[in-house]
């Protein structure tokens, strides 16, 4: 988990690693498994990733993390999910993450998936958002959110605050990175989010 990894089935991504390393020299991202056509994509995912890190993290933090980014294939259908992040050191503040990210979508989705998940890294990295109580059967977990306990059980999952914040903070953050690095919204942003009336009021101020 020290080196940007890329592997891809056809083995074309193997090729370039040499020169993504050169690239890439920051220690504390991997990523795995992005589809070939996608491959292309790998410049502004990394730059996604390092902008919302430094947008809310010390840089003496960040020399200490390790985010490990897994493209899997089917991973809704297995999970339910499009995405995920797994803290994977210790549960208030830590400094190891995993994401999985559905690759089986469109960039703009994948995009917007991250953006979600990178949201609970930072969430998780800040101590705003931590597991204070978990059982094994996984539905009796409670959270402590920006000061306040939370059990999994007693809430669904579109009325949990933090996953009220990373849906919100997702558009927008991928809105600020476009905006400091002079990229087209239409590039990474789903055109059905694009269209939305608040969205597009955001985009004309």
């Amino acid at each position: 988990m020290n080196k940007l990894s890329l592997m891809s089935c056809d083995g074309v991504n193997k090729q370039k690693l040499n020169i993504i390393q050169r690239y890439y020299p920051e220690k504390y991202i991997t990523i795995s498994n992005l589809p070939a056509e996608c491959v292309h994509y790998l410049p502004d995912i990394h730059n996604f990733i390092v902008f919302v890190l430094h947008k809310f993290i010390t840089k003496q933090r960040i020399e200490k993390m390790l985010i490990d980014i897994e493209f899997e294939d089917d991973l809704h259908s297995k999970t339910g999910f499009l995405g995920n992040c797994i803290w994977e050191d210790k549960h208030y503040r830590p400094n190891e993450f995993t994401i999985q990210i559905d690759s089986n979508m469109n960039i703009k989705n994948m995009f917007n998936t991250l953006a979600h998940e990178m949201t609970h890294v930072i969430q998780w990295a800040k101590g705003d958002f931590y597991e204070v109580v978990s059982k094994s059967n996984g539905q009796n977990k409670v959270y402590k959110y920006k000061g306040k306990e939370y059990k999994s059980s007693k809430i669904s999952y579109l009325d949990k605050p933090w996953e009220v914040e990373a849906f919100g903070r997702s558009f927008t953050l991928i809105l600020q990175w476009c905006d400091k690095y002079d990229l087209e919204y239409s590039s990474f942003i789903p055109e059905e989010l694009l269209s939305h009336d608040q969205l597009q009021e955001f985009i004309t101020r």
